[in-house]
């Protein structure tokens, strides 16, 4: 089961826990706790895909995260990247796990989290914008343990 999925600018791994670090924004999307979307982007970003999946004691398994672009000329979502990571399960708030990625177009975007075997356990859209280079943006970090 998923009990966290968000997209943000940058997340950074400690002894016990992540911080995940998003622009600040509306109470709505806060409370929405899916991270930065929309996510404006500049070529220095990189774009983090944060989940934390509940496993029950003695599980083992690989977990995929599947990059999806939208294409609208063709009505169909293309697959740029599909990265998989161990679950170990037992942990109380899930295990967490991190991907990335570097140089993406504008438009709109989803991760799809799944198992190895491509069955889903959940997903998050949103919506990549190129930052204007005067726009001023404040970030804010969250302790996810």
């Amino acid at each position: 089961a998923l009990r966290h999925v968000g997209v943000y600018h940058d997340v950074e791994k400690t002894d016990d826990a992540f911080l995940l670090r998003q622009e600040e924004g509306s109470k709505a999307r806060f409370w929405a706790r899916k991270g930065d979307d929309p996510f404006y982007y500049s070529s220095a970003d990189t774009v983090h895909c944060f989940a934390a999946i509940y496993a029950p004691t003695d599980f083992q398994t690989r977990v995929a995260h599947r990059w999806q672009r939208y294409v609208p000329g063709r009505d169909t979502w293309v697959e740029t990247d599909r990265i998989t990571y161990q679950v170990v399960g037992g942990r109380n708030n899930g295990y967490r796990g991190v991907t990335f990625k570097r140089r993406v177009e504008p438009g709109r975007w989803r991760v799809s989290v799944e198992t190895a075997a491509g069955r889903p356990i959940g997903r998050i859209s949103f919506e990549i914008i190129v930052a204007d280079s005067s726009r001023e943006a404040s970030f804010t970090t969250r302790r996810y343990e």
